[in-house]
């Protein structure tokens, strides 16, 4: 699978990326992957990056901030993201979890 540049995601507004910070909800992750997967539009899903802020600059152009999650709740959202996409999605779909390190914290994103 090629690797992802985040950068390259963050300087381009698209419907087929989603910015979630805190991941306070990780069933909105599990729904947003649904509707990546759904794909009405033929985008090819899409990517949803955890540990990231999207906010706008001076000029109000998306400006994304990367704070990643620490280890711990990367392994929790992780584990019940895949748990909850093989126990409750149907017909299943196919996710790819891939964990960015940058400094000391983790970025991760999932394309479906």
């Amino acid at each position: 699978m090629q690797r992802i540049d985040l950068h390259e995601l963050s300087v381009r507004e698209s419907e087929r990326v989603e910015w979630k910070l805190n991941v306070a909800s990780i069933d909105g992750i599990v729904c947003t992957a649904v509707a990546f997967a759904n794909d009405f539009s033929n985008l090819g899903g899409g990517y949803i990056v955890c540990g990231a802020e999207e906010t706008k600059d001076a000029a109000g152009f998306q400006k994304v901030t990367f704070l990643g999650l620490s280890a711990n709740r990367f392994k929790e959202v992780e584990n019940k993201f895949l748990a909850d996409c093989r126990d409750h999605v149907d017909p299943p779909i196919v996710q790819f979890v891939e964990e960015i390190r940058q400094r000391t914290r983790r970025s991760e994103y999932w394309y479906s």
